[in-house]
Formats: structure tokens, C-alpha cells, sequence
């Protein structure tokens, strides 16, 4: 619950090292001191959760939109164009008797 909340508050899904203080589950209400690292960036926030009957655990006050989906063609390196160009050309012809001059001749 709070690695998606953090990653959608920052609007980032670089959210590493996520520490929480040591509580307990003593009702459906809890505050947390949370650190996170975002970004290359420390993060120190004071969130409450509350658990409700029908969905469970979530954070209060949270209102930020879901991340856009990953798409995985984004990630194909630039370098893959130079042997798409190399398969597309002729091979070379590489017979023993193969010459102009033959091939002129017929």
C-alpha cells in the first residue's frame, strides 16, 4: 500500500529503501513515519492509514492519479538499427568459380 502511494504521489516508480518504525495493529487507524528513497532523493513523511471493511488499508488524503503503464517498446536501444540495415542488404556471393568474366559469357 505505501510503495504504491509513494509512487504515485512523486509520480515516480523509482521508490527504493522503504523504512518503517516498528507498530503494531492495534485498531483501523495508524500512524507512520515513513522513509523513502525517491529518485535519488531521501524522503521523510508522517502518513496516517486507516483499514476500512471493504478496502482494506489505505492512506488518507490520498488523491493522486495511477501511474501510466510502462511500455516496454520505450526501452529497445537505438543500437538495433545498424544490423536491421545489414540483414535487409544482398548477401555477397561467395562461390569458387564465380567470376565477371564467366558470368559475362553466359
Amino acid at each position: 500500500v505505501l510503495q504504491d502511494y509513494l509512487q504515485r504521489r512523486f509520480a515516480s516508480r523509482d521508490v527504493h529503501d522503504l523504512k518503517l518504525p516498528p507498530f503494531t495493529f492495534g485498531g483501523d487507524r495508524l500512524e507512520l513515519e515513513v522513509e523513502a528513497r525517491v529518485e535519488q532523493r531521501d524522503e521523510r513523511l508522517a502518513l496516517r492509514l486507516h483499514k476500512s471493511a471493504s478496502q482494506g488499508w489505505s492512506v488518507e488524503g490520498d488523491h493522486f492519479p495511477a501511474l501510466p503503464k510502462a511500455t516496454v517498446a520505450q526501452a529497445a536501444p537505438p543500437s538495433e538499427a545498424a544490423p536491421t540495415e545489414e540483414r535487409l542488404s544482398r548477401r555477397i556471393d561467395r562461390r569458387q568459380r564465380f567470376s565477371l568474366a564467366r558470368l559475362q559469357r553466359n
